[in-house]
């Protein structure tokens, strides 16, 4: 015999249920139109420290922020379906160079500035392996960033955070207010 409340749980149920499956997703939680040919959305980057990445108007990089600026958001461009370009608040992409070293500094994006993704162990945990076969790290306790390592281990691993626009006033809103930020697989404000 069902309960009032039981067919009021049931029912939005499903409807949270086809909410959920209707929506369109990217690898990193960010919703796209299907019809997009290279779905793209704005992301922070949490290193395994847990500090954000974010790139200077010069092009060098850090992991170094505890809260998210202008310069820790990242405009994420899916190209194919595991590969990805990170590109600046400055308007800059990032990129690993062949000695190793990485800098947001080319204004266009060419292999050198694409990255695989690679999911790590962890809820919302991903490695970026470069064109040469090397992995973005953030070194510590400098927090720069480099593209030198040939193995993804913990330094290697990254948490990315979907940056959701603000629906009333059609921007990111102010990024210095709190934003949830994943732990294990829990997120904490």
């Amino acid at each position: 015999m069902r309960t009032r409340l039981g067919t009021h749980f049931l029912s939005t149920f499903w409807k949270t249920r086809n909410f959920l499956f209707s929506e369109n997703l990217c690898l990193f939680g960010c919703k796209y139109n299907r019809n997009e040919a290279h779905p793209s959305c704005k992301v922070a980057i949490r290193s395994h420290h847990g500090k954000y990445v974010g790139a200077e108007p010069y092009g060098s990089l850090g992991a170094n922020k505890s809260e998210i600026g202008d310069w820790e958001v990242w405009n994420v461009t899916f190209v194919g379906k595991e590969k990805v370009t990170f590109k600046s608040a400055h308007q800059k992409y990032l990129r690993a160079e062949l000695d190793g070293k990485a800098a947001a500094n080319r204004i266009t994006a060419g292999n050198c500035e694409k990255f695989s993704v690679k999911i790590a162990p962890g809820k919302g945990k991903f490695s970026f392996k470069s064109y040469h076969g090397t992995y973005l790290v953030a070194e510590w306790p400098s927090g720069k960033m480099n593209a030198n390592r040939r193995v993804a281990d913990l330094w290697e691993t990254f948490s990315v955070i979907p940056i959701q626009p603000d629906p009333i006033a059609n921007t990111e809103g102010n990024l210095k207010k709190k934003i949830p930020t994943p732990i294990g697989s829990d997120f904490i404000y």
